[in-house]
């Protein structure tokens, strides 16, 4: 197995593109922005060949750190990482590869992807159990409709109802729409408080918008001409992930996020994605139970940490 450092944009975006489990986080797009956003982020992915030929794609990111040592992560902000490839891969490539991640990445975080299937059958030591939630969008949006919990199912008619009395869901394509969604994402973190899972600051939203790729999507949801919820949500091959969210809570009453989500879904099951992701919920329980409410499943995610010299 040979290891090459110097990654081709276009090259990994090409693997990317024809790796069936690959999402958006696996894109050289994800990487880009952050590193971008982030002054002490680099791009470390790297490139291993086999002697078959395989060719396989490892995204890193590289947190440079005060000290002596830095540190890994694949992905950034704690999405899905690991290799992906054209190929089919052994069970032996892929232990030389968790080998050689063990061997060199000293302080290294990896959330495992989990629409990996190769990887169900794989015993990686040192993972932590978690999870994420989703929805199998093969069956169809009205059976999937169908298996939402009662209550939820009420507030999206309710919802779709008070669409008619002037709630509008529409792609965001200005920036100045973008801006008016991280006013209500900032408004949502002062209610979160300390619960907060995380804090992005607005230069990485503006780094998304600029990519101007149709994979990045930022769904809103208007009342009355006013933003009052959003939905961020990414697409690659067969995957559409739901990543980031945030409402007014003066809104709650008109259910606008339910009515996101049952736009969302919809449009995703008219688009042939094979899945919709809503992501990992950082154990918040209330999301957690959320996400439940629409029929999703959990689907084992674990992270992976290397914090050792051995």
């Amino acid at each position: 197995m040979k290891v090459f450092d110097q990654i081709d944009f276009a090259e990994w975006q090409k693997v990317a593109d024809k790796c069936e489990y690959a999402t958006f986080f696996h894109t050289p797009i994800w990487s880009r922005v952050f590193v971008k956003t982030y002054p002490k982020m680099r791009i470390a992915t790297k490139k291993f060949v086999f002697d078959d030929g395989a060719e396989i794609i490892l995204p890193l990111i590289k947190i440079k750190k005060i000290g002596l040592f830095n540190s890994y992560i694949s992905n950034a902000a704690g999405t899905y990482g690991g290799w992906i490839s054209e190929k089919d891969l052994s069970k032996k490539q892929i232990n030389e590869i968790i080998k050689w991640m063990n061997k060199h990445l000293i302080f290294f975080t990896w959330r495992i992807n989990p629409f990996d299937k190769k990887l169900y059958d794989i015993e990686i030591p040192n993972a932590r159990y978690d999870f994420t939630q989703y929805l199998g969008l093969k069956q169809g949006f009205d059976s999937i409709y169908k298996l939402w919990a009662k209550g939820h199912s009420s507030a999206a008619r309710k919802a779709r109802k008070a669409r008619k009395e002037e709630i509008i869901v529409k792609e965001a394509k200005l920036w100045e729409e973008w801006k008016q969604y991280f006013e209500i994402y900032q408004d949502s973190l002062k209610r979160w408080g300390d619960n907060a899972s995380s804090r992005y600051p607005i230069r990485l939203f503006k780094n998304l918008f600029q990519e101007q790729s149709s994979n990045i999507k930022l769904w809103l949801a208007y009342f009355e001409k006013k933003t009052i919820a959003g939905a961020l949500c990414f697409y690659h091959n067969h995957h559409a992930v739901y990543w980031h969210g945030a409402a007014l809570e003066d809104y709650f009453y008109k259910r606008p996020s339910n009515l996101l989500q049952y736009e969302i879904i919809k449009d995703a099951c008219d688009k042939s994605y094979w899945w919709y992701d809503f992501n990992p919920s950082g154990g918040h329980e209330g999301v957690i139970k959320f996400k439940k409410s629409f029929g999703a499943v959990i689907l084992k995610s674990n992270i992976f940490k290397n914090n050792s010299f051995l």
